[in-house]
């Protein structure tokens, strides 16, 4: 029998490691796409990336740009789901710092809308805090969490640094989107 693809998320405000969690939750048994948010024309179309084809067991998203659906997500897709918290001021300056530029002051207040929307509580939810990722047994911990015996594999890219690129970020920016994440979950 063929087993169905059991979905998990990562995410977070921007700029709390979600890119580095798309490589390091990616193994045998699980793939994890970045953003897929940006590649989908509605939630339905979001859905369908995420769960649909390509045979992994696991099938992971980590992104921050779809939180303000958490409600929906947790409900029709019922992925295991790992939320960094990292305060916002931090998030701001580490923007800034990869930017060269303040974020716009509506988009500061969206990031603090989704901060807000990512405190809920849920069974299918795990809170981890961003400065807690710096310790193994936290980060093995959270890896195992969304995908059973893959801390070990994730672990072992502790070190690594990935994260995305000021082109990256502008790219995303111009790319032709219908914005459906950005409105308010009813």
């Amino acid at each position: 029998g063929c087993m169905a693809a059991m979905p998990f998320w990562i995410t977070g405000l921007p700029r709390s490691r979600t890119a580095w969690f798309a490589v390091a939750m990616r193994g045998p048994h699980s793939t994890c796409a970045h953003e897929l948010t940006t590649e989908a024309r509605s939630f339905d179309h979001f859905k369908a990336l995420w769960v649909g084809g390509n045979g992994a067991v696991y099938r992971g998203n980590s992104d921050s740009a779809c939180g303000l659906h958490i409600e929906r997500i947790l409900h029709e897709i019922r992925p295991k789901t790992l939320v960094i918290t990292r305060p916002l001021g931090e998030v701001l300056d580490s923007a800034h710092e990869c930017l060269g530029w303040r974020l716009p002051t509506w988009l500061c207040d969206r990031l603090e809308r989704l901060a807000c929307a990512l405190t809920v509580s849920h069974p299918l939810i795990k809170h981890v805090r961003f400065q807690d990722l710096t310790d193994r047994d936290a980060l093995i911990e959270a890896a195992d969490w969304l995908v059973p015996g893959h801390g070990q594999q994730a672990v072992a890219l502790m070190d690594f640094n990935v994260q995305v690129t000021r082109a990256h970020i502008e790219r995303l920016r111009d790319l032709d989107h219908t914005r459906w994440h950005m409105a308010e979950a009813a």
